[in-house]
Formats: C-alpha cells, structure tokens, sequence
C-alpha cells in the first residue's frame, strides 16, 4: 500500500508544541512505552492528526494521575472513557463543603479551626479514604490557589502544618508495636515542595507500616545516616521538577550506592512523565502505584 501523502504530518517540534509535552518525553514515551509510532523520513520524526490526538489523551491522563504505563495499554476509546470519568466530581457534595471549610480557615490563619475540622474527618474515614477524599483534594486545591495567586507562601506553609499535624495523629493510631517494614519518607536538597511526599507519608501510616518522615530539603549524606541509624527498609523520595537533571541523578546514585543492598528505594516524581535513571530504584507515578509497593512489603488497606 502506498503511504497517503496528503495527510498533515508534524515535526517533533511542532508535535511538542501541539500537545503541550517536552521532545524528551515523546522520545521516551516512543522508546519505552511505544506510546505512538511516528513516521520517519530520512531519520527524522514526523507525527499524524491521529498521533497528536492519542499524545493528548496520554497527558490528560496522566494530570488525572492515572501511570503512563497503564495509560498507553488503552485504546482511544477506553482513555476517553476514563478521562470522561475522572472528570466527574469524586467527592460528594457534603465532603466538597468540608474542603472548602478548611480552605477557608486557612486562607484566614485560623489553625485551630482547620484542625479540628481534619482531626474530626480523620476519626470518621479510613486513612485510605482520608487520603484520597481529603488530603489529595486538598493538596490539589492549594495547588490550585497557588497558581491563581489566590494563596499565600505563608498560607501554604500552614497547610503543610496541618497536614503535617494529621500524619502525627495517624502514627499515633495506627503505628502497630512491630510493623512489617519501616519507610523514611524526604525529598533532597532543594526540593522544598513537602506536599507529596506528606500524602505519602499518610497513606504509609495508615496502612500499618512505621514511617519517619523527615520533611522536605535533605542533603544525600543527611538521608543515609537517618535510614541506617533508623534500621529503615526503605527509603521514600519526592521528585518534582529538577531544575538540574544531571545533578539530581548523581545524588541519587549516590544515594542508592550508599545504602545497604536490602534497602529499597522509592522514587515518586510529580509530574509523573519527569524522566528519572537510577539503577535499582523503583519509580511511583501515581498513589496508585505506591498503593500496590505499599502492599508489597505487608502495609494494610
């Protein structure tokens, strides 16, 4: 069959402008998960209406947190289903009004009230369901705020407080007297953003696993000696966008050649297409993905 030469094709750099990612992740996309095929003449790469069209599916898909690598197994139909229902309301009515509570207290610094309000949902849900239904919602609506300049620095630290706050309450709770493993949960120096790596932190407390968070903005050598005096099974990272690739994976090299061998390390990266290469290190993308992990090494939903 003759190639149709009428229809429109799109250099990478047009194809990354169209769909709204970087030529590395439709390099990776391509080479790893065989997201799209695109033509190629004389070595370079052109890309079709119907490639464009399934490369946006992939980015919605993966904003509504949904893995690249669950995503790319769908066809169109099914991601525009899915999509469909990711973009409904999740939360109820009744819990919407409870956030927008929260938020309320917090956009007028009254600590005490916001806190009340999450130690009371946290005594009513499952530390699943108060993830999920609180503490994720939460996060994406300071996000959210942030970004509309609606929140403050100073606001967005005292969400991380109470956040902060509600992961103490469940380890208080949930925190058995032999744990079947124990996770040290940071992000590196520099990275100052704490949100992720707190709702991880949670949903590990919550499943029964002993935690020890410590926060965001730790140098490599701070990390290694909190994980071996801390007997910790595995080590929990927060990435999010690295202003410098290279150095980021030399740390985290050297990260994972300093710890013991049966020590697992986590690396959950926001967004989930950032590109990421150490070797015996596991990559979250999604709270699903470190769900799974979680029960994997004996944590309880």
């Amino acid at each position: 069959m003759k190639p149709d030469r009428t229809r429109t094709l799109y250099p990478i750099r047009a194809a990354a402008r169209l769909t709204q990612l970087s030529i590395d992740t439709l390099r990776a996309w391509e080479k790893r998960y065989a997201a799209v095929k695109p033509v190629r003449r004389n070595g370079i790469r052109f890309y079709t209406d119907a490639d464009i069209e399934r490369l946006k599916l992939l980015r919605r898909a993966l904003s509504h947190g949904h893995s690249i690598g669950h995503a790319v197994r769908m066809t169109k139909a099914d991601l525009e289903t899915m999509l469909d229902r990711s973009a409904r309301p999740t939360t109820s009515p009744h819990a919407e009004r409870r956030l927008e509570f929260i938020l309320e207290a917090v956009d007028h610094f009254d600590y005490a009230r916001a806190d009340r309000e999450l130690g009371r949902l946290a005594s009513l849900m499952s530390p699943r369901d108060l993830i999920h239904d609180v503490a994720l919602p939460l996060l994406r609506l300071t996000g959210e705020q942030w970004h509309q300049q609606r929140m403050r620095i100073s606001q967005e630290h005292l969400m991380s407080q109470l956040l902060g706050n509600l992961l103490g309450g469940i380890i208080r709770i949930y925190s058995p007297e032999h744990p079947a493993a124990s996770i040290l949960a940071a992000t590196l120096s520099d990275d100052l953003h704490e949100f992720g790596i707190l709702a991880a932190a949670i949903l590990a407390a919550g499943a029964g696993l002993r935690v020890i968070h410590l926060g965001p903005n730790l140098p490599v050598k701070e990390v290694l000696f909190a994980a071996k005096r801390s007997g910790a099974n595995i080590v929990l990272l927060s990435l999010t966008q690295i202003s410098d690739g290279l150095l980021r994976e030399r740390e985290l090299r050297s990260l994972r050649a300093g710890l013991p061998t049966n020590v697992e390390l986590w690396l959950g990266v926001n967004p989930p297409d950032l590109e990421v290469r150490v070797e015996r290190a596991l990559v979250l993308r999604d709270f699903r993905e470190l769900e799974s992990n979680l029960q994997r090494v004996g944590g309880r939903f």
